[in-house]
């Protein structure tokens, strides 16, 4: 079975992985043109060149799916509905089926994970104030040292309770996911490319469950490396 989910993923990447990555530095450089022509004014040029690589990546992930879910089977081979959930058959083929169903929305969730993090945990630089030079501040003893200003920290987003933002982390990525798969089961069903199957969404989902699950986890222990080594005299 293993043998086949490997098959399939590497037969997968020799016919898709090219196209993906044309399509995503295509739309990455419209993007960066469309950045730098609008809104370098607004935005600093920096700001992209962080998300750039991100985008570049969900792009050509994104393509990798659509290819594989609509160019992989010849039109109106298939349009059958299957509304049954959690099937494990006794067929490899359908095994391999299933496990590959979840392997391919592990990238989604990874970067729901990633999304949610940066937007949810840092501030927005361009909510910070200006930095006030030491010499301006007064002397030690002097009302600019006993509380920092207000304004200081009015672009900061508060990071509420663990639990709260594992719950309101997740919930969003598995609506994502839902939705998603749910609307290329519906295409493949119209165009009759493949059958419409309830369980493919719920592997697809649980895909992108495991998926976050495997950030939050890599998060934590690259976390406690750095905190290893900046102890580290």
């Amino acid at each position: 079975m293993w043998q086949m989910v490997s098959s399939d993923i590497w037969q997968g990447f020799r016919r898709f992985l090219p196209g993906s990555v044309a399509i995503a530095a295509f739309a990455t450089a419209a993007l960066y043109f469309i950045y730098r022509v609008f809104c370098r004014h607004a935005l600093p040029v920096h700001g992209f060149r962080r998300r750039g690589p991100l985008f570049f990546l969900g792009m050509m992930y994104a393509a990798y799916v659509f290819q594989i879910a609509f160019l992989s089977r010849e039109p109106g081979s298939r349009d059958l509905v299957d509304l049954r959930i959690f099937i494990w058959e006794k067929s490899l083929r359908s095994r391999a089926y299933v496990l590959e169903n979840v392997l391919m929305y592990l990238p989604f969730g990874l970067f729901s994970r990633w999304v949610w993090a940066v937007r949810h945990c840092r501030p927005d630089p361009r909510h910070l104030p200006p930095v006030t030079p030491p010499s301006s501040l007064g002397s030690a003893t002097g009302p600019a040292h006993d509380a920092p200003p207000a304004q200081a920290t009015s672009g900061l987003v508060r990071r509420p309770s663990q639990a709260v933002w594992v719950v309101c982390g997740i919930l969003p990525c598995i609506v994502a996911a839902l939705l998603s798969s749910l609307c290329i089961e519906v295409a493949q069903l119209v165009t009759k490319r493949g059958y419409f199957q309830v369980n493919d969404i719920v592997m697809n989902t649980c895909g992108a469950i495991l998926g976050w699950a495997i950030g939050a986890i890599m998060t934590i222990i690259m976390r406690i490396v750095i905190k290893i080594f900046s102890c580290t005299p």
